[in-house]
């Protein structure tokens, strides 16, 4: 014994996935250690008991994120589910390319993440006869099977006897045995002071005798080595020595939620803000904030004491945090506050034309102003006449006890047409409905209208028109040359016309002279009585400059 080195194994306990003959005495899933001691609390946290497919066995932690256990306790690319503390880890497992066709007994398992608070088995040392050897395993405790399965890791010492194919044998008389359960477990030895895997629980007679499939044969390292290798992984004693210790576990992630104001009414708003540690993300209400401080606007809807959540997360896990704001009933106005309302009459005219203002006043006002000027209550009027065109905006102002209140409302002013010069026919083009465009082109009013004619013009055909006037003042006609009616969806009230106007020129088409025409489109509705009424147009002017009319409304005569 003196050439060798003294040796001490430990072997973890694993169920065992279906059944192994030794001397034709099968070892089965799931038992404890025969003649095995419980280890001490927080000691040989390597070896983990381990569960795929329904079974339950031992296995050993042998790097960061690898795990080594029987090959009867596991299929290749199957997950296996294991516990570390309260964590729980799955490893996808892979057996020896040798099983089963031949009985090299050994799978190993890779986890996606590194595997906390365990220090890796070093896989390493030679087997030989006469060595002592510690068995590991959750297994059964009763020879025969039976007893155990309490989820307790036992370990118990034996001796190598000798060696069969691919497995180390090892009896002693009242040593350690191992049982359903205790399969993929480790036996372990000390290499002076540090404990290797010498090999894995394979099977045994369940009384006193054990075979161990070998960590230090050519076939079990070429295997290893060629498993790290495919997974980009470490395996302690095989591709490093693990010497450098594990980093510690990353810190979980905190944070602090804030509300300003803390207090307020129903409507408005607050401002939440939240301070992090140690977290790569965090949000307020499932709404994303930055870190490591973040805020965002919350509005609560309800009166009372309402609760606001953030959540954070790292490396280190997940974090929660919250505060409170204290919604109260927004205070309702003064008693009889008043207001008003303002139009105008009518809202598009010509230079010239009178204007009336009017103002209607609601709850208790004592004045009312209208740009300045004191009008009646509960009713005023200002009447304006037009001498500029333009858009203009007019103000009023009403006050009472109860404070004061405010309204506006604008009106439009179009230059008068030039008369026309002496000679020209007596006809005037009469505007039926207008609107201004909301394109914000240089077009600023379209009429719908018709051409007056006297007896100086009896061969006029055309008196349907467009009335365009321009930003600048100036307008043209365009007469309606065709009307298109469109057919109406089931249910559709609406009368849709598609309109062609003549751009008062011509142009040249091959050896010809053809009209140059716009396109618009008139949509009108059923009024109350008598007829469909214009509501909407929109299409070109005969500048090619488009325009949009949203809503149509009745207008009297533009021109002579």
């Amino acid at each position: 014994m003196g050439k060798y080195l003294t040796l001490r194994a430990a072997v973890v306990s694993l169920f065992l996935v279906g059944t192994s003959p030794v001397w034709g005495n099968p070892v089965g899933p799931g038992a404890h250690l025969i003649n095995g001691s419980p280890v001490a609390a927080g000691t040989h946290l390597e070896v983990v008991n381990m569960t795929s497919q329904g079974s339950s066995c031992t296995a050993t932690v042998i790097g960061p994120r690898v795990i080594i256990t029987a090959a009867h306790c596991a299929i290749t690319g199957q997950p296996a589910t294991f516990k570390v503390g309260t964590v729980t880890y799955t490893a996808t497992m892979t057996r020896s390319t040798l099983y089963p066709q031949k009985d090299h007994d050994i799978a190993v398992g890779v986890t996606s993440v590194d595997i906390q608070g365990v220090t890796p088995v070093l896989v390493g040392a030679k087997a030989t006869t006469g060595i002592d050897i510690t068995l590991f395993g959750y297994g059964c405790t009763n020879p025969g099977g039976g007893g155990g399965n309490d989820g307790i890791l036992r370990m118990g010492d034996t001796v190598i006897t000798g060696f069969s194919d691919y497995d180390m044998v090892s009896r002693k008389a009242g040593g350690a045995a191992v049982c359903f359960g205790d399969s993929g477990g480790p036996a372990m030895a000390l290499d002076g002071t540090t404990p290797k895997l010498l090999g894995v629980n394979s099977k045994g007679n369940i009384q006193d005798t054990n075979y161990d499939t070998r960590t230090d044969i050519p076939e079990t390292q070429t295997f290893l080595t060629s498993f790290a290798q495919t997974n980009n992984v470490v395996i302690c004693g095989v591709t490093s020595d693990c010497t450098t210790p594990p980093p510690p576990p990353p810190t979980a992630p905190t944070c602090v939620l804030t509300a300003s104001p803390s207090n307020i009414n129903l409507g408005d708003t607050s401002t939440v803000s939240i301070v992090t540690t140690n977290a790569t993300d965090a949000a307020i209400e499932g709404q994303s904030v930055s870190v490591p401080n973040g805020q965002m606007p919350f509005k609560p809807t309800a009166v009372g004491s309402v609760t606001v959540h953030g959540v954070v997360h790292g490396t280190g896990g997940t974090g929660n945090c919250q505060t409170t704001i204290t919604v109260q009933n927004t205070p309702p106005p003064p008693p009889n506050s008043p207001s008003c309302t303002l139009t105008a009459n009518p809202e598009f005219a010509n230079i010239g034309d009178v204007v009336t203002l009017e103002l209607d006043t609601q709850g208790n006002a004592t004045t009312a102003v209208i740009d300045g000027t004191s009008v009646p209550i509960p009713v005023g009027k200002k009447m304006v006449t037009t001498t500029v065109a333009g858009t203009f905006t007019v103000n009023g102002v009403v006050s009472g006890p109860g404070g004061t209140g405010t309204c506006a409302v604008s009106y439009t002013v179009d230059s008068t047409p030039p008369p026309p010069p002496p000679g020209t026919p007596n006809f005037a083009v009469v505007s039926t409905y207008c609107g201004p465009n909301t394109l914000g082109t240089t077009v600023s009013k379209v009429c719908l209208a018709v051409v007056k004619r006297d007896s100086t013009l009896p061969d006029l055909r055309l008196t349907d028109v467009l009335l365009i006037t321009y930003t600048d003042g100036s307008s043209e006609v365009a007469p309606i040359i065709s009307r298109k009616t469109e057919t109406a969806q089931p249910g559709d009230l609406r009368v849709v016309q598609d309109l062609t106007t003549y751009a008062n020129t011509q142009i040249s088409a091959g050896n010809y002279l053809v009209l140059d025409t716009r396109a618009a489109t008139l949509t009108l509705l059923p009024p109350l009585r008598d007829g469909a009424v214009p509501a909407s147009l929109q299409g070109r002017s005969p500048k090619g400059i488009y325009f949009t009319i949203d809503q149509l409304k009745p207008f009297g005569v533009s021109g002579n």
